[in-house]
C-alpha cells in the first residue's frame, strides 16, 4: 500500500506550486515524523535534467540530494527521511 504525501514543487520560474507523490506505506512514521517537526519536501528539476530534492524546515534546506528524474527522485526523498535532519541539533 501507499499514501500521498506532499512535496512543494518549485517551477523554473521561481514560483512554487504543491504536489503530492506516492510513497510506500512504510515511509509514514518518517513523512510523519518530519512534518509534525514543521518540515515540508521540496523538488525542482535543474538545468542540467537532474532533479534537486530538499527537505526544508520553513527557514533553509536542512538535507539537499541531486539524483535523476523519475522515480529516484522519491528514493531520494526516503533516503533522506532515514536520516531525520529534521531531529539534528
Amino acid at each position: 500500500m501507499s499514501f500521498e504525501a506532499d512535496v512543494v514543487q518549485i517551477l523554473r520560474s521561481g514560483n512554487k506550486r504543491e504536489n503530492k507523490t506516492a510513497f510506500p506505506d512504510e515511509a509514514w512514521p518518517l513523512y510523519d515524523s518530519m512534518t509534525k517537526a514543521g518540515c515540508h519536501l521540496e523538488s525542482e528539476i535543474l538545468g542540467t535534467g537532474l532533479a534537486c530534492v530538499t527537505i526544508n524546515n520553513g527557514e533553509k534546506d536542512i538535507s539537499i540530494r541531486n539524483c535523476t528524474s523519475g522515480p529516484t527522485v522519491q528514493r531520494s526523498m526516503i533516503d533522506m527521511m532515514i536520516g531525520e535532519p529534521w531531529k539534528e541539533k
